[in-house]
């Protein structure tokens, strides 16, 4: 039987067939075997649903504590609060002035209905809000107590009870309470709001079991065991938090409950299970026959697409069998399929093989791979010897032309060295062996090894180079930098080589563009050792100060000078360094154009000392802007309030709290005001002021001590490492080891 299913020609569209009842066989029963674990995970997340509800209520009245705490504070905090508890007697006018000061603090919680302040020595209150408030009773509680709690009490005139939060107030000793703060909220609005609304059931203890808030539904309030049972729930001793199914009054209730660790409340609730597990049921029921309806349409599919799919197949099977590769077999489909597949791949690879000695790209591909890095060794040197390539690897030099610039806007990159190629081609080929291969978009390696029977010396190669690059010059519109070195010492060094060559172009920064670059020229550039020409930096930043652009630049072009001994690593650090003295100058002056800041981020390290130059020029102009913008802002009527606030930024720029807010308090304004007049005048964003003091600070310290960064970032009012190191990256464009590294040995 299982011959005859897949002996034969056409077995294919049999083995589709059988396919597509394996597959529907095992849809059904991954649908039975998943359908139980569904609904379980259903009921997990119902309960994990009922557990989060109860975290949210915890937090809402967390929420609602700490609004009464910090209610509670500010009402102590007052002068007249303070002196009202003192007194000894009774005094009108004492008290209609306190009253006048609590009044304004009484309805910022909605939720409270009165606030009482205490004093026992003269017998006296302060209220606000409701009149029905039980004093002597929460004052008995307070008094047993002796620390602040929350505890129901209740109302006079009414069976109804409050919410309050008690307070102790010691006004001359520790030891005998002088009175209390009463804050009383409204328990119904608080129960809404804290256990929400509905048919849930819900119970809040506080720390002694004590019920501070209640929301049961009728089947709870009409049987008393069934809410004795409910707080009395074993669970409570278990856990910080548990839920479970339990039956009270005859019907099945979801209960669960979770334990505060931040206030030590215990939050409960409860739900009738039949009004939550009927949506499930619904959620259930609809999502398996979705999946009925999924099972049926991807069996629907599966047919037809097995039914069409055989048809091409089919025609394919007939097309074969006609062509030369076929050999007049008679195969099955998938056996002349591969049959003819194998012959005609045979076909191609003779066909490559005949014409790979005529594809010069390859051989260009197999030495850019060597060169970048990503070509297998062995396996290249296999290629090259198939192909007959006989390449000289050992004793190469390699001259990469960086193509920086083409102002010939309809050129193409690969046109361009296609350019370069040929033109070294030309020049080299007659006394040296020479491979020219593009890299990216802006290389040109070439190869270059000697002939032999040709003596050559490596400068007279330089000078060959030197005039190729000077007629390409000519006859292209460049902006070239050509970086030589070797001598490789086999296949697998053409990568090092290069990594070397990649070195030599950063001292383009010295040297310029358009020159020849190689291990012997810059060896003439390194100086026995480094120093900082610290009196000439001096001089530049006194012309710059004094506005003296003509001495300004004169100085700059000697410092420049100086820089051409190093090599490019040292060089820029250099001229960091004295850019930054430049820039911290210019931060210290008061003008409302912030935009024309200088950004270290982006300068920092110019290409060329041309461009450096242009740099150092361009913060001395803005540098004299800025200064005759200052000068004008001492007219300002806030000019002086705005330099007292910065006093006191330099003094407290090492407290973390330190913002707008603090500096506008401190000078009596309102934040968005004194935000604004200190813009107007300085040019800054008060914060982004206060970070570049900081900033300022952390490089002083980087300088001139031995702490560590850490310690440096809490020092200048940073609470967090990683901030400190971003902002001072962005700032100043080095890392602060970075900064702290330059310093120490330029210094």
């Amino acid at each position: 039987m299982i011959k005859k299913l897949i002996g034969g020609k056409n077995y294919f569209r049999k083995m589709l067939s059988t396919c597509l009842l394996v597959i529907s066989v095992t849809i059904f029963i991954l649908t039975v075997f998943f359908y139980q674990r569904y609904a379980d995970s259903l009921s997990k997340n119902l309960y994990d649903g009922q557990e989060k509800n109860l975290e949210k209520s915890a937090r809402t009245m967390n929420d609602l504590v700490s609004e009464i705490s910090q209610l509670y504070n500010t009402v102590i905090l007052d002068s007249r609060v303070v002196g009202f508890s003192s007194l000894k007697e009774f005094d009108p006018a004492e008290n209609y002035a306190t009253y006048l000061i609590v009044k304004k603090f009484y309805n910022i919680n909605p939720y409270v209905s009165s606030l009482y302040i205490y004093n026992a020595t003269a017998d006296d209150a302060i209220t606000c809000g409701s009149y029905r408030f039980n004093l002597d009773y929460c004052w008995e509680y307070l008094k047993e107590a002796k620390k602040a709690s929350v505890f129901p009490s209740p109302l006079t005139g009414t069976s109804e009870e409050a919410l309050t939060f008690a307070y102790p107030v010691y006004a001359d000793n520790f030891d005998e309470l002088s009175g209390g703060i009463f804050i009383n909220l409204d328990m119904k609005k608080l129960s809404e709001h804290v256990l929400g609304t509905g048919s849930q059931a819900g119970m809040v203890l506080g720390d002694n079991g004590m019920v501070l808030l209640s929301d049961l539904t009728e089947d709870f309030t009409s049987d008393p065991e069934a809410c004795e049972a409910f707080l009395a729930w074993p669970g409570l001793t278990e856990g910080e938090s548990a839920s479970s199914l339990r039956t009270f009054h005859g019907d099945d209730y979801l209960c669960a409950f979770y334990k505060d660790p931040a206030q030590n409340f215990t939050f409960l609730s409860g739900v009738p299970y039949s009004e939550i597990v009927g949506p499930m049921k619904v959620q259930r029921n609809l999502s398996l026959a979705v999946a009925a309806a999924i099972f049926l349409t991807a069996i629907l599919l599966q047919y037809i697409i097995t039914k069409r799919l055989y048809r091409p197949l089919e025609a394919i099977t007939e097309e074969l069998r006609d062509s030369k590769y076929a050999g007049g077999s008679d195969m099955d489909e998938f056996s002349l399929i591969r049959h003819v597949y194998e012959n005609a791949i045979d076909e191609i690879r003779e066909l490559e093989e005949e014409n790979a000695f005529y594809q010069p790209r390859m051989k260009s591909d197999l030495i850019r791979g060597l060169i970048l890095g990503n070509r297998d060794i062995a396996q290249t040197k296999e290629l090259l010897e198939k192909n007959g390539w006989e390449i000289p690897f050992e004793g190469m030099f390699l001259a990469c032309y960086f193509i920086e610039n083409s102002d010939s806007s309809d050129v193409l990159a690969p046109i361009v060295q296609t350019r370069i190629s040929q033109h070294l081609h030309e020049t080299l080929s007659p006394l040296f062996y020479t491979e020219c291969v593009p890299v990216a978009s802006d290389q040109v390696i070439c190869l270059i090894n000697t002939i032999e029977g040709i003596p050559i010396t490596f400068d007279e190669l330089v000078r060959l180079l030197e005039a190729a690059k000077d007629e390409l010059l000519t006859d292209n519109h460049l902006v070239l930098t050509i970086s030589l070195d070797g001598v490789t010492s086999g296949i697998e060094d053409l990568n090092r080589v290069y990594r070397r060559v990649l070195e030599l172009k950063n001292y383009r920064f010295v040297l310029g563009t358009n020159q020849i670059i190689y291990p012997g020229r810059v060896m003439e550039l390194m100086p026995e050792y480094m120093t900082y020409p610290d009196k000439l930096a001096d001089e530049i930043l006194a012309c710059m100060l004094h506005g003296k652009q003509k001495e300004f630049t004169e100085n700059v072009q000697e410092f420049l000078s100086i820089l051409k001994q190093y090599s490019y690593q040292p060089a820029s650090l250099l001229f960091n360094r004295l850019y930054l003295d430049l820039l911290f100058q210019m931060q210290k002056l008061n003008a409302p154009d912030k935009d024309s800041y200088l950004s270290a981020e982006t300068l920092h390290t110019p290409a060329t000392l041309t461009e450096g130059a242009g740099v150092l020029l361009t913060i001395f102009e803005w540098y004299q802007e800025r200064k005759a913008a200052a000068e004008q802002l001492k007219d300002n009527k806030h000019f002086e309030r705005i330099e007292e606030s910065r006093k006191y930024i330099e003094e407290h720029y090492n407290d973390y709290n330190l913002s707008a807010g603090m500096v506008a308090e401190y000078l009596g304004y309102s934040t968005n005001y004194f935000s604004r007049i200190f813009k107007s005048i300085t040019g800054f964003y008060i914060n982004d002021y206060i970070r570049q003091i900081r900033i300022v600070k952390a490089q002083e310290l980087l300088m001139n001590s031995d702490m560590t960064i850490t310690t440096i970032a809490e020092a200048t009012g940073f609470s967090n490492p990683n901030y400190f190191y971003s902002i001072f990256k962005k700032e100043t464009g080095l890392t602060p080891a970075a900064y702290r590294n330059a310093g120490q040995r330029n210094g």
